[in-house]
């Protein structure tokens, strides 16, 4: 996975995968659902409720797609920045998901016991 040549951004496709994908992507449909654009503060807890995550699961993925530049700001009115989906986030909505690669030494990759301890 390289970056494009001349930006240092990757692009949706070559974003590589994350465990939070798949919550990611609940998150990001709520967002677009949501009419006026989403507010962190007090669309969060409901969202976070909607989908039975504790609150700060919902600002941890506003975070993360924040910074993967899935959602942006927009002013609907003067002084008053609300969320929505960016063209990005919409593309990566639209991409079939991809399975996230297990990290060495993660709890898939580590055996729960040595067969040999086990056998009588």
């Amino acid at each position: 996975m390289t970056a494009k040549l001349g930006t240092g951004r990757l692009t949706p496709r070559e974003q590589p995968p994350s465990a939070l994908d798949a919550f990611l992507r609940e998150f990001l449909v709520a967002v677009a659902g949501t009419s006026g654009g989403y507010r962190p503060v007090a669309d969060g807890p409901r969202v976070a409720a909607e989908h039975g995550w504790p609150d700060a699961f919902s600002q941890a993925l506003f975070d993360s797609a924040q910074g993967r530049k899935l959602i942006e700001p927009f002013n609907p009115r003067p002084n008053l920045i609300r969320w929505r989906v960016s063209r990005r986030g919409r593309d990566w909505i639209a991409a079939p998901p991809t399975e996230a690669v297990p990290l060495p030494g993660s709890p898939s990759e580590v055996p729960l016991a040595d067969p040999s301890l086990t056998e009588a």
